[in-house]
């Protein structure tokens, strides 16, 4: 029963549309939630408040965090670089739910960044994440970052220029007076474009050239290296073939004037025997050969 004693203000019956003024005594077979009423002076009344789900948004804010009760209202913002997409707020419902889909925050392509007078680029998507390069035309520097990448919406660095490389008339040439009868000025000019171009197509093709023999040089030092060490190799295991064969040759030396002295000693003993048997009455003197 909902009576004075509640101090609840006007509100509705969840589920049904009746209207109810403070003072009317209403019996209720579901939640009562004033729009109007706080969490607290719901549970002074004992009715069950209704709350929504919690929510987060990606690369973005709520105005408020939870908890989330009837009749809540929040704002969404993203974060610099990205897109709001969907609707920027919404309130809770008495059903529980969120009156509109939860929106998303999407990344910012770039802009075209354009290319630069007497140059030309490399890229073409503007899109998070992208990179681009850019080249300057023969007879012009590049002065700025010749590679910038797209992020969040803006370019890592703007867009660099080309500069000519060639000295201006203006600035470049110079009179110079001659000590001469007819007092001639002689004027000298600065190189023209193509001469230019063509020096530095010069010492373009002398470093490639340049750096042809290094690698050159390098490769037949390695080689050479590689060469020495199998030498090496090949000596070392020549000269242990050679010793073994010594060893081998001096083992065989030494066995062979063994035996022969073994030979010696036993054709000695065997004469010995031979002169004790066949004369063994003599008086004469047997003199071993050993």
């Amino acid at each position: 029963m909902l009576t004075h004693h509640t101090l609840q203000t006007e509100g509705t019956c969840v589920g049904n549309n009746l209207r109810f003024s403070l003072g009317d005594l209403v019996g209720v077979t579901c939640p009562l939630v004033p729009a109007n009423t706080t969490t607290a002076l719901l549970a002074g009344a004992g009715i069950e408040p209704i709350y929504c789900s919690e929510l987060s948004l990606q690369y973005g804010n709520i105005n408020i965090s939870g908890p989330y009760s009837y009749g809540t209202g929040i704002e969404y913002t993203c974060q610099t670089g990205f897109q709001l997409v969907g609707v920027s707020s919404q309130t809770c419902l008495s059903s529980g739910g969120w009156s509109h889909e939860l929106p998303y925050c999407n990344v910012l392509n770039c802009t075209d960044p354009g290319v630069p007078s007497n140059g030309r680029r490399h890229g073409n998507h503007f899109t998070n994440g992208s990179l681009i390069q850019f080249i300057c035309d023969n007879g012009f520097n590049l002065n700025g970052t010749s590679l910038i990448m797209c992020y969040r919406g803006n370019w890592s660095a703007p867009v660099p220029v080309c500069i000519s490389n060639t000295p201006s008339p203006s600035s470049s040439s110079s009179s110079v007076p001659t000590t001469t009868s007819s007092s001639k000025i002689i004027t000298s000019s600065s190189p023209s474009p193509s001469a230019t171009n063509q020096t530095n197509d010069s010492m373009q093709f002398a470093y490639q050239f340049l750096s042809a023999i290094f690698i050159a040089l390098v490769v037949l030092i390695i080689l050479v290296l590689i060469s020495a060490l199998v030498f090496l190799c090949a000596y070392h295991k020549i000269k242990k073939t050679k010793k073994h064969d010594d060893d081998d040759m001096q083992y065989n030396q030494a066995y062979a004037t063994a035996h022969t002295e073994r030979d010696r000693e036993g054709e000695g003993l065997r004469l010995f025997i031979h002169n004790a048997v066949n004369a063994p009455h003599s008086n004469t003197k047997l003199y071993s050969h050993f």
